[in-house]
């Protein structure tokens, strides 16, 4: 952006539209700055755009998508929405909102050739969430694949009704607006870097990208907030402390990667391969 902040949306557009991207950005007023500065655009202003990542996808051949969207986590599931309609799969969207105003892209939800397979689901408080998300999550189809995408609150609410459903683990896809575990904190900790052979401090509270910087170490990075998987790393030797939202638990247990933007170190010192 003009400001030199760096941010990451999800595209909205169907797969028939390759001219322009389509994105939508909730203006919070609490946030790091980049939904203000979203807003603060105008018509003809210029900002640089790296390609598309795809760290949210479809998984082919599944016998039923089920696409659960709270407010503006409408947004990636709008793009799958409309692949699905193109190419015909079986689907249903559940949108839950605080009441239709608050629909994102209602308009275009509430038309051909959405509206017969979108649900909206409308002020509902706490408890009648979680109740309406267990009886949206009951009885999954054989093959299904599921799909959510919203507050942290309310992705952790579907996931466990899907647990609590049947839903097998593998077949439940999330993404996070944000990483739910602080990027700093817990102890200083060392990190060898074997292309250069030199030793980083890493300090209580900083990341290992900051740290990285400070030394002039510089990695590419993105969304610094543990969840696009730009800064990941090889680790050669040590424990990483996971806390992003981008690699699998399995991922996570196999302890060889980790993001440097969040994550940290159970020991006193980490190898990684930079």
């Amino acid at each position: 952006m003009p400001s030199g902040l760096t941010r990451q949306y999800s595209l909205c557009n169907g797969p028939g539209t390759t001219s322009v991207y389509l994105l939508a950005v909730k203006l919070e007023a609490v946030s790091r700055g980049g939904s203000a500065a979203m807003h603060a655009l105008a018509t003809g202003d210029m900002l640089e755009i790296g390609a598309p990542r795809d760290n949210f996808s479809l998984i082919e051949g599944s016998s039923h998508d089920v696409l659960i969207a709270g407010g503006i986590g409408i947004t990636p599931l709008l793009s799958m929405a409309r692949h699905l309609v193109a190419t015909g799969r079986s689907f249903k969207l559940h949108c839950f909102a605080r009441s239709m105003e608050h629909v994102a892209f209602r308009e275009l939800l509430g038309n051909e050739p959405l509206d017969r397979s979108t649900s909206f689901h409308l002020s509902l408080d706490h408890l009648q969430s979680e109740k309406r998300l267990r009886d949206i999550l009951s009885r999954p189809p054989a093959g299904a694949q599921c799909y959510i995408c919203g507050p942290a609150a309310f992705i952790s609410g579907a996931q466990i009704a899907a647990g609590i459903s049947g839903w097998p683990a593998a077949a439940v896809h999330v993404e996070h607006f944000s990483a739910s575990t602080p990027s700093a904190g817990d102890g200083a900790f060392d990190v060898f870097l074997t292309k250069t052979g030199s030793t980083v401090r890493v300090e209580a509270e900083e990341s290992i990208l900051q740290a990285l910087g400070r030394a002039g170490v510089l990695v590419e990075t993105s969304c610094e907030m543990g969840i696009c998987g730009t800064c990941l790393a090889t680790v050669l030797q040590g424990v990483p402390d996971h806390r992003d939202e981008f690699l699998t638990d399995g991922e996570k247990a196999a302890n060889d990667r980790m993001c440097l933007c969040v994550s940290r170190s159970r020991e006193p010192l980490l190898v990684l391969d930079l």
